[in-house]
């Protein structure tokens, strides 16, 4: 990752940089209001083309795509999705409405592909996760662990994510939605499956089980981002996978 640099700086002084996207990391709020904040951050020299030229002659195009989902995900989770509009989106992400339309046919696009991206996240942690020799205890807290982290990192995606169901939206919208909603138990429902096979627990309904799981993992995140204190919220969160995997595994009994 990269680490905050001296940079030459081009931007102007007194103005705060909401965000930029440095090789695939992004950097908030760059305030270029005092040399004490420039020498904290990577400083851009904005090039006629919209790209962030760095010392070195690296030059790295701004995604705007990823721009537009990450502000979404801010406003949605402030606002709610029926109170957030693409022109408030693009307000707070510094670019014109027209721009948005570019990527996103309406405001119900953009919440569509914050469920994708987060549900491929996920999906690809997984796939990585299967190629190493785990049980499937080991996993389920390693996949657990993984999404609570997540949250705990950008809460914001934990309030969309627990609150923002399909059901409200547009029928044009529930189809990736639901991919989510369902694709997540799906997944947990194959581990399931071979953790029977392998003697690892005993024989049961494992999509049943799948979706009585992610049920509770949901609630677990609408409950930590409910939190007025971000320290209990990070307390729930980290705590969260044990305490659930201890349930499945060994139930309450003494």
């Amino acid at each position: 990752m990269i680490g905050y640099a001296k940079w030459n700086v081009k931007v102007p002084k007194g103005r705060v940089v909401q965000k930029v996207n440095v090789l695939g990391h992004y950097l908030w709020n760059i305030d270029t209001t005092s040399q004490k904040s420039l020498d904290r951050a990577i400083h851009l020299n904005y090039t006629r083309k919209s790209e962030v030229s760095l010392i070195g002659g690296v030059k790295v195009k701004e995604d705007k795509k990823e721009l537009i989902r990450e502000t979404a995900i801010e406003v949605i989770a402030n606002l709610g999705f029926h109170n957030a509009t693409t022109d408030r989106i693009a307000a707070e992400a510094g670019i014109s409405v027209g721009t948005i339309y570019n990527y996103f046919r309406s405001k119900e696009a953009i919440l569509e592909y914050i469920f994708e991206v987060e549900l491929d996240k996920r999906r690809t942690y997984l796939k990585n996760m299967q190629q190493e020799s785990l049980s499937l205890r080991d996993k389920l807290e390693r996949l657990l662990i993984m999404h609570f982290a997540a949250i705990d990192e950008n809460p914001a995606v934990g309030k969309i994510l627990a609150r923002e169901h399909p059901t409200p939206l547009h029928n044009n919208l529930s189809t990736t939605i639901n991919d989510f909603l369902v694709g997540i138990p799906a997944q947990i429902s194959k581990l399931l499956d071979e953790g029977v096979q392998n003697g690892e627990i005993r024989p049961c309904n494992t999509q049943i089980t799948a979706v009585a799981i992610f049920g509770a993992v949901s609630s677990v995140v609408l409950y930590a981002v409910g939190q007025d204190s971000e320290q209990e919220r990070a307390h729930v969160l980290q705590q969260a996978a044990s305490e659930l995997v201890n349930v499945y595994f060994q139930g309450l009994s003494i």
